[in-house]
């Protein structure tokens, strides 16, 4: 017999359990003085997104930036709001083409970039346990020359473990709760990591 769906606010509070009893020692979400669970989807089941589907503008342009340095205890939010925020890199950025062998190799940068991610997501104040997302990350370099995005697309993935396993994003990063991360070129500056965080569902 197939398990029915757990309420969103019961999903939301068992990633602040799990992320509890890692002794990260969240704050619930609060509105007005109360605790608040995750606001419902208003569209119907048939006009939500396929999983899996890139489905928000993948452009920089039009994104919402509200950074919040309180963390996620005093945000409400909807679907299709847009979070946008920059992690510096904190060391160099993983290579699909060159941090191959043994997992030694890479394992400090690995820990550097989970633990960037993880701290700009609560800088920025992102929610918890969201449904489901879509991140997209734009690669800043300091170069002009051609390169290509998904090459480093390793150093999303362990950004985006941050973001979700350390500091409560969502669930976890399968494609139930996470489209992406879709790699683009972000231009020219000082090493970075542009991320776009779009709310696809709440439900």
């Amino acid at each position: 017999m197939p398990t029915k769906a757990r309420p969103a606010a019961d999903r939301q509070a068992a990633v602040l359990a799990k992320l509890r009893d890692r002794g990260l020692g969240l704050a619930p979400v609060m509105a007005g003085g109360r605790v608040v669970g995750a606001k419902g989807s208003s569209k119907l089941v048939d006009a939500r997104p396929a999983l899996g589907a890139p489905v928000a503008d993948l452009s920089l342009r039009g994104a919402i930036t509200r950074p919040n340095p309180a963390g996620p205890s005093d945000r409400l939010t909807a679907p299709g709001d847009v979070f946008e925020f920059t992690i510096p890199a904190p060391c160099e950025f993983l290579n699909a083409n060159r941090d191959k062998g043994h997992w030694g190799n890479t394992a400090p940068k690995v820990k550097a970039w989970r633990a960037a991610g993880r701290d700009a997501a609560a800088a920025a104040g992102l929610p918890v346990g969201l449904s489901r997302v879509q991140v997209d990350c734009y690669v800043v370099k300091p170069i002009q020359n051609r390169y290509d995005p998904a090459n480093w697309a390793p150093t999303a993935k362990a950004a985006l473990d941050g973001m979700v396993s350390d500091y409560g994003l969502t669930e976890d990063d399968n494609r139930r709760f996470v489209t992406g991360p879709f790699m683009h070129e972000g231009g020219k500056g000082d090493d970075a990591l542009t991320v776009r965080v779009t709310v696809l569902d709440m439900s």
